[in-house]
């Protein structure tokens, strides 16, 4: 128990006689969506009953108990053929172009989404039930309507193949290559020049469609390569 002093003229009591606890105690039922940090600092990605210790109005100790519900909600999309699909199923969703300052795309509101163009997407998920909602980062999506008439004159065979095909054509030692997964990832090819062909070859993990882009002083050209 102690007394605090106020200002009467102010129209203020001169004093004031209050009460304080040495310890406080509370109860907290806390539901929070992906994760929660807790008074002390402590992050949550997960349920948990548990007692934080803080300092109340007196300066002594506030033991806080709290019963806590994480939501989880993933944010995680995945592609496969130029398809982006969010992981995490059965939620409502919309679908976003990033390159035109995150725009909803009308109508896209499925879990899966083609792209009619190269660019970067994402989605909104939203737990109806929880109301949590998350947004996924920006997939790159690149390759599509990609025109397959070799304007440089070159073969590219086998196509499909396991890793391994050959560019063919006038010129290949002047040919600048790269290849790309559909995600974007650059791919790490070996080159060997034999007469008048390039031999490729992926690394032994990498398995899918990818993008080979061929350039000349005369043009470019993208060619969709599929290892088996």
């Amino acid at each position: 128990m102690y007394f605090t002093a106020n200002d009467s003229l102010h129209g203020r009591e001169l004093w004031r006689m209050e009460s304080c606890n040495v310890q406080t105690t509370s109860y907290q039922s806390i539901e929070a969506c992906q994760q929660y940090t807790s008074p002390v600092g402590t992050t949550y990605y997960q349920n948990a009953y548990f007692k934080d210790t803080i300092s109340n109005s007196c300066g002594a100790d506030s033991i806080l108990t709290i019963s806590l519900q994480v939501h989880p909600l993933s944010n995680l999309v995945s592609m496969n053929s130029f398809v982006l699909t969010a992981n995490q199923g059965q939620m409502q969703y919309q679908w976003l172009n990033c390159d035109n300052g995150n725009q909803a795309i009308v109508g896209e509101t499925n879990q899966s989404f083609t792209p009619n163009e190269d660019g970067n997407y994402a989605v909104i998920i939203t737990d109806t039930v929880t109301g949590c909602t998350d947004t996924s980062a920006c997939a790159f999506v690149y390759g599509l309507g990609i025109d397959d008439e070799n304007e440089l004159n070159l073969s590219v065979y086998p196509n499909p193949n396991t890793g391994s095909f050959y560019i063919q054509g006038k010129d290949v030692t002047q040919l600048n290559i790269s290849a790309y997964a559909i995600t974007g990832q650059v791919i790490k090819v070996e080159r060997q020049l034999t007469d008048d062909k390039i031999q490729i070859t992926f690394p032994k993990e990498f398995k899918g469609v990818a993008l080979l882009k061929i350039q000349s002083n005369s043009g470019q050209v993208i060619q969709k390569i599929l290892c088996d």
